[in-house]
C-alpha cells in the first residue's frame, strides 16, 4: 500500500509569513476579541465628532455668556481641545477595555523616530523668518508671541496647548487607524510600503497644486516660498516615515484610507462646506497635514507603535507650519 500523504514529522512546517512582522490583532486586554462592527462603530463615532465638533465649538463660542478674551476663554479652549480629538478615543477605548494598543502603541519609544521631525522643525523655522520673525522666536514658535506679550501664564498655557495638540493629534489618528483595520476585514490588502508611498504621493501632488493656485490669489514671491517649504517639509516627512515602515507587512488599506478620508472631510468641512467655503484652502491643508496622518497611521499598524511620531507630532504643533492635521490648528502657509 501507498503511504499516507501528510507533513513530514521532520520537516520544518513554520509558516513563511512568520518571517515577516506581523500586525498587531486588536483584542481586548481581557481577550474579547472586538468585532468589525464595534470598531466601525468607533470609528464613526470618533469621526463625527472631529468632523462636526468645531461647528458646535463655534455655536458654544458665539452665545452671549462664553468669555473670550482672559485666562479663562484660555482655559477652555484647553478644554475643546482634547474634547474634539482625544476624548471620545479616549472614551471608547476605556468602554472596549483594549489598553493603549487601542491607540495604535507598541513596543518602541519615541526615540525611533527623531528623524522624521526634522523636516517639519527646518521648515517651521524658515517659514518664519520667510515671515520676517528673528532668529529667536523662529526658534521659539508658537511660544514666542505669548512669550514675549505677558509672559508667565501664557507662556504655561502655550506649553500645555502644544501638549495637548501633541496628545489630541496621536489618539484621534492613532485610534482611526487601528479600529479602521479591524473594522473592515474584507478590505483587499497591500503592504504598508506601497500604501505610505501611493498616498503619499498623492498628497504631495495635492498639496503642490493646490498650494500653487493659493499662492497665484496672492501674487507675492514670499507666497510661493511658503508653499514650496511646507511642501518640501510634507515630502521629507513621507520618505523618513516609511524607512520606519517594515518590508512585507500587510494590511487592509482602510487602514491608512480611512483616517485620510476623515482628515479631508474635516478640513473642507471646517473651511465652509464644498460648495459655499473654500475648498481649495481645505484640500490644500488637508494634504498638508496627510503627511501626519499617514506616518502615524502607518506606525499604528507595527510592532513599534504610534509612539515612534511623538517627535513628529510635537515638531508640527511647536512651530507654525501648516502640517498638522487637525483644524484646530492655525500656521503659516
Amino acid at each position: 500500500m501507498g503511504a499516507a500523504i501528510g507533513p513530514d514529522p521532520g520537516a520544518d512546517t513554520t509558516d513563511a509569513c512568520d518571517e515577516r512582522e506581523v500586525r498587531p490583532s486588536l483584542v481586548a486586554s481581557d481577550g474579547v476579541y472586538l468585532a468589525p462592527d464595534d470598531a466601525k462603530t468607533d470609528v464613526i463615532l470618533a469621526a463625527a465628532t472631529a468632523v462636526l465638533g468645531l461647528t458646535l465649538r463655534g455655536f458654544v463660542a458665539s452665545l452671549p455668556f462664553y468669555p473670550r478674551p482672559g485666562l479663562v476663554a484660555a482655559i477652555l479652549d484647553l478644554g475643546w481641545i482634547l474634547a474634539l480629538t482625544a476624548l471620545v478615543p479616549l472614551l471608547l477605548v476605556r468602554y472596549r477595555q483594549d489598553g493603549i494598543s487601542g491607540f495604535g502603541f507598541g513596543q518602541d519609544g519615541p526615540a525611533k523616530g527623531l528623524v522624521v521631525a526634522v523636516p517639519p522643525i527646518v521648515a517651521g523655522i524658515a517659514v518664519q523668518l520667510l515671515s520676517g520673525a528673528d532668529p529667536i522666536a523662529a526658534l521659539l514658535g508658537r511660544l514666542a508671541a505669548p512669550t514675549m506679550a505677558t509672559g508667565g501664564a501664557d507662556l504655561a498655557i502655550g506649553f500645555v496647548r502644544v501638549a495637548l495638540f501633541t496628545a489630541g493629534t496621536l489618539a484621534l489618528y492613532g485610534f482611526l487607524a487601528s479600529r479602521a483595520r479591524e473594522g473592515f476585514p474584507r478590505s483587499p490588502e497591500m503592504t504598508v510600503t506601497q500604501l505610505v508611498r501611493t498616498l503619499g504621493l498623492g498628497a504631495v501632488g495635492l498639496a503642490t497644486v493646490t498650494g500653487l493656485l493659493s499662492a497665484l490669489t496672492r501674487a507675492s514671491l514670499a507666497g510661493f516660498g511658503l508653499v514650496v517649504v511646507n511642501v518640501l517639509a510634507l515630502a521629507g516627512i513621507l520618505l523618513l516615515a516609511d524607512r520606519l515602515v517594515p518590508a512585507g507587512l500587510q494590511v487592509p488599506r482602510t487602514a491608512l484610507i480611512t483616517p485620510l478620508i476623515i482628515l479631508v472631510v474635516a478640513n473642507v468641512f471646517a473651511t465652509g462646506g464644498l460648495f459655499r467655503g473654500n475648498l481649495l484652502a481645505g484640500l490644500y491643508g488637508a494634504a498638508l497635514g496627510a503627511g501626519a496622518v499617514i506616518a502615524i497611521s502607518a506606525s499604528a499598524q507595527t510592532k513599534a507603535g504610534v509612539a515612534t511620531m511623538i517627535p513628529l507630532v510635537v515638531a508640527i504643533h511647536w512651530f507654525p507650519t501648516c502640517l498638522s492635521p487637525l483644524t484646530l490648528v492655525t500656521g503659516i502657509c
